[in-house]
């Protein structure tokens, strides 16, 4: 058995993957899935971050304030707050451990699973 971790989106059939844990809605219809657990996303920042900027009040505050982006999942730089908030990003990348670390040192917020939130 192989186990391979991966932030991108793989051909799991072209790739001859016999199994894979997705985040998301399924893009390819010819899958087939099954739901294993729900994941909440959160919006996160360091104290320091929010003692230097502010806590947002709203979505349209997320448009002024840096902002961290996963590129992975299908949201990207339109975080599904009040509706889809374009955030202004100041740092993009398709890691999560990444942009959690970023948030650690007072970058920006981001918004990711609750399991990287955990970490903090």
């Amino acid at each position: 058995m192989e186990f391979e971790l991966s932030d991108t989106t793989t051909n799991i059939i072209g790739e001859a993957i016999g199994l894979a844990i997705r985040i998301g809605q399924l893009s390819d219809s010819t899958l087939i899935s099954r739901k294993i657990s729900e994941v909440r996303l959160l919006m996160t920042a360091s104290p320091e971050f929010l003692l230097r900027f502010g806590m947002p009040q709203e979505p349209f505050d997320l448009t002024e304030l840096p902002c961290l982006v996963d590129t992975v999942p299908a949201h990207g730089k339109y975080w599904p707050i009040g509706g889809k908030t374009r955030v202004r990003s100041v740092f993009e990348a398709n890691n999560g451990e990444m942009i959690r670390d970023l948030t650690l040192q007072g970058r920006g917020i981001f918004f990711l699973p609750e399991f990287f939130s955990r970490m903090i």
